[in-house]
């Protein structure tokens, strides 16, 4: 560090920075601040309601204009929510059809048969003869 009075490290210890959320109030007439806002309260209700995690970044370009001190200050906002877990549902390949199918063509396939229904001994006969089915 320089002894000098008038070096720039001398006067870097002496001046503090100003506050950044100051600069964030007057950035766009306060609408990154808003943005921002707005964004801190939508990510969290989305990690609230969904789990997993979400960012919200602020990245801040300054590009010198001309010459002297003017500069050129833009701002983005970027925000990921977490999203919903989608429903997810299992499906076959069948090579056959070439495509997807909700049956696994590895499983065979039962010959089920629709059994009328008979009366029991005993039981309250209906008024007409039930019809056979078969």
């Amino acid at each position: 560090m320089s002894n000098d009075p008038d070096s720039f490290e001398s006067q870097e210890e002496e001046l503090a920075a100003s506050p950044f959320g100051q600069f964030l109030f007057s950035q766009r007439e306060g609408k990154t601040h808003h943005e921002l806002s707005q964004a801190l309260a939508e990510v969290s209700e989305a990690v609230l309601a969904n789990g997993g995690t979400g960012t919200i970044t602020l990245k801040v370009s300054l590009k010198l204009l001309g010459h002297e001190s003017r500069l050129v200050v833009r701002d983005e906002v970027v925000v990921k929510s977490p999203k919903p877990v989608r429903d997810s549902s299992i499906w076959f390949y069948n090579k056959g059809q070439r495509g997807l199918s909700r049956r696994d063509p590895n499983q065979g396939e039962l010959e089920l048969a629709v059994i009328p229904l008979r009366p029991r001994i005993g039981a309250a006969i209906p008024a007409e003869p039930i019809a056979d089915q078969a």
